[in-house]
């Protein structure tokens, strides 16, 4: 058993971490959502009906992952794994980054430990910890390697009460805010909410007149984006932009038919590996019109 028990955002940071400092599984609690982006209020109230909507939404074709509430074992793991950190006596070690979703675990675990007496220390990986990546870039824990990871673990910093309240207090005012129109940023150690579309124009720059794969679309507004992003949620903006920008007509002039963008035909069509022609509601070949907007 470890000395501290390290909370971690994301799978592949703490498999990294488990391996650099050879942690058994209690040492570890993972954060395995995306805390940036969506509602909070009910991400420790099981069987978050809120945020498993909006995790349906966000899916599309795939959100029958969160369709019932024994397929929420993802959230519900993670709340309780949460939950517990109270319960276990050794100091807790909160592993972040610059970026918001980091942060804002971070503030969850300071809420979760502000009524108790466990101390709370916090590694923060910093800009240039992470080159070659520009420093202007958010830092992540999840962008070192096992020999970064053991180098900055002496950087820690034991955090303060009144640090503590503050951080707590944050997270709850964030909860009230965060609903499923929003999404958090991280600017100067402080988190701001913003509307959900904050990435929409980033995305329409990116995609040309031309007929493209949407991997490449997605990869570029990634890649440019200063916080850090995940391919899910930008793959559902690339969705919501096409359902709301395009229609679908019937090159067959005896049909006629316009297949709606809200309809579940056109969304499957949109949500594929790339944009191409498909069928409308009479199973003759459609094409997209120019979109005018």
């Amino acid at each position: 058993m470890h000395e501290f028990q390290h909370v971690v955002s994301g799978d592949t940071a703490a498999g990294t971490l488990k391996a650099a400092l050879q942690l058994e599984p209690g040492d570890l609690v993972v954060m395995r959502d995306d805390l940036s982006v969506g509602p909070l209020a009910d991400v420790e109230q099981p069987p978050f009906p809120i945020r498993s909507a909006f995790w349906r939404r966000v899916l599309g074709p795939e959100g029958t992952l969160f369709a019932a509430p024994q397929d929420v074992d993802q959230l519900g793991e993670t709340a309780a794994a949460f939950a517990n950190l109270p319960a276990d006596p050794r100091p807790a070690v909160v592993w972040t980054g610059t970026g918001a979703n980091e942060q804002l675990t971070l503030r969850r675990v300071a809420s979760l430990l502000s009524q108790g007496t466990r101390p709370l220390w916090v590694i923060e990986v910093l800009p240039e910890d992470q080159k070659p990546l520009p420093q202007h870039w958010r830092s992540g824990v999840g962008v070192l390697n096992e020999v970064e990871l053991r180098r900055i673990l002496p950087r820690r910093r034991l955090i303060d009460d009144k640090e503590r309240q503050s951080l707590a207090l944050e997270w709850r005012r964030l909860q009230v805010e965060n609903s499923t129109e929003t999404m958090c940023r991280s600017i100067a150690g402080k988190i701001e909410t913003q509307p959900i579309a904050s990435h929409d124009a980033d995305i329409v720059a990116a995609a040309n007149k031309d007929w493209q794969r949407t991997v490449k679309v997605v990869g570029h507004v990634m890649g440019h984006a200063e916080d850090h992003i995940s391919d899910i949620f930008i793959f559902w903006r690339l969705r919501e932009r096409a359902w709301a920008c395009w229609s679908w007509t019937c090159r067959k002039s005896r049909c006629g038919r316009v297949a709606s963008a809200a309809s579940p035909r056109s969304r499957r069509s949109v949500s594929g590996t790339r944009a191409r022609s498909r069928e409308c509601g009479c199973r003759r070949r459609c094409r997209p019109p120019a979109c005018n907007r």
